[in-house]
């Protein structure tokens, strides 16, 4: 069934959807809690999002109808749900959770990973450790998980979450240095991060049919997500020793083990297309200089086909590291192009893309048929030019050729429905 809509945070801190040319809004809370992060369930039915009040953190479900009522799921002294992921079939919200100390700041003990039948409202305990990342499988039926990074008790592991008699599989001794890891679509490959015996970090694919596993050496911490379609594997990672996940987007597909450079530039966070032909990426605005060189080397022919041409106002603005470029890679062609730059919300910058390889799996930005993406921008208002800039949920073309981001609601975070 077609669902498209878009679930976001709106400046009143509530839970609210709209259709993708900013009609049929509906606010989903009314002030009872601060709410965050919303994810649609993979029918688009339903929505899970958590919610802050003085009492503390709640775990809820609402259907995205009008006057629907929140459905609790999950609630505990002193203990925070972080990050949420549905079951492939709706059944079962899994989620990780923060022990708080008395100040009600995240302690140092490790997340627990839960999961919820979000109808029967039964929660289990799956595992913990600190950082914690995971992926489920495509039928649902296995979690790969990742705890610890660097701590010596480190791990990953496959895990039945339905039945506890199974036992976990280890999948390597020295886990290294990465975040969350993947199960391919079609369930043939794991990826993951390792040590090897020479003391260097490798990703690691292992071949579930052929019982075979591919390294592929990289510096830094790896970021990395699967094609939705195809065996394909695109990672990020720095080009010197560091820590941090920033750096070249490449592409290994693993039918040919063949490895493909995408962007030689510091990339920030990508995303997959629905039919995994295209990545939406983003990089650093570094300049106004830059912005017009890639961007608007000749703005006359750009504005003839389509394209943006910038007025004299944008052209005097300086572009600095609070701007990010969006660029959208079509994997076929082999060609990149600049889609818009724009400033992003803080929550959007500091709390969304620092983990885009976790949100990848669970939070979708582009729309169903992988025309668009939305995305949270500061904008100034043509009726206030000259007021600091507002956050609003913006509906950005894939193809800049069909239009500049199009404002549709005020809000801080927005997510696209699967269907």
């Amino acid at each position: 069934m077609r669902v498209n809509r878009i679930v976001f945070v709106d400046l009143e801190d509530n839970v609210a959807t709209i259709a993708p040319d900013g009609r049929m809004q509906r606010v989903l809370t009314e002030g009872t809690h601060i709410f965050r992060f919303p994810t649609w369930s993979p029918d688009g039915q339903h929505i899970a999002t958590i919610g802050f009040s003085e009492e503390g953190a709640t775990l809820f479900v609402v259907e995205d109808r009008a006057q629907a009522p929140l459905r609790p799921l999950f609630s505990r002294a002193n203990e925070v749900p972080l990050h949420l992921f549905w079951s492939p079939s709706g059944d079962h919200l899994s989620f990780i959770t923060a022990h708080l100390n008395a100040e009600d700041t995240i302690s140092d003990k490790p997340f627990k990973l839960r999961l919820v039948d979000w109808r029967a409202r039964k929660v289990r305990l799956l595992a913990s450790g600190r950082p914690f990342f995971w992926d489920w499988s495509a039928d649902g039926q296995q979690l790969l998980i990742h705890g610890g990074m660097e701590s010596q008790d480190a791990f990953v592991h496959l895990l039945d979450p339905f039945d506890d008699s199974r036992p976990r599989i280890r999948l390597v001794s020295k886990p290294g240095m990465f975040r969350a890891p993947g199960f391919s679509r079609s369930g043939r490959y794991l990826a993951f991060g390792e040590i090897g015996n020479d003391g260097e970090m490798y990703l690691a694919v292992d071949d579930l049919e052929e019982q075979t596993r591919t390294i592929i050496a990289h510096l830094g911490i790896a970021a990395l997500t699967w094609s939705p379609t195809r065996d394909q594997l695109a990672y990020i990672c720095p080009t010197e020793p560091v820590r941090l996940a920033y750096g070249p987007l490449r592409v290994v597909d693993m039918r040919t083990r063949a490895q493909h450079l995408i962007a030689d530039d510091l990339v920030l966070a990508f995303f997959w297309s629905p039919v995994g032909d295209r990545i939406a990426y983003f990089t650093i605005a570094r300049s106004r200089e830059t912005l017009l060189e890639e961007a608007l080397a000749d703005p006359q022919q750009l504005a003839r086909a389509g394209g943006f041409c910038m007025n004299e106002a944008e052209e005097n603005f300086v572009f600095n590291y609070t701007h990010l470029n969006l660029w959208v890679a079509d994997l076929a062609r082999e060609t990149q192009h600049l889609v818009c730059t724009f400033m992003p919300t803080d929550v959007f910058a500091d709390e969304f893309l620092p983990f885009f390889d976790q949100f990848a799996l669970s939070h979708r930005l582009w729309s169903p048929d992988g025309s668009a993406l939305v995305l949270p921008m500061m904008l100034h208002t043509p009726e206030a030019p000259h007021q600091a800039p507002q956050p609003w949920i913006c509906v950005v073309p894939a193809d800049r050729r069909l239009g500049p981001p199009q404002p549709i609601a005020q809000g801080m975070i927005a997510f696209w429905s699967q269907q």
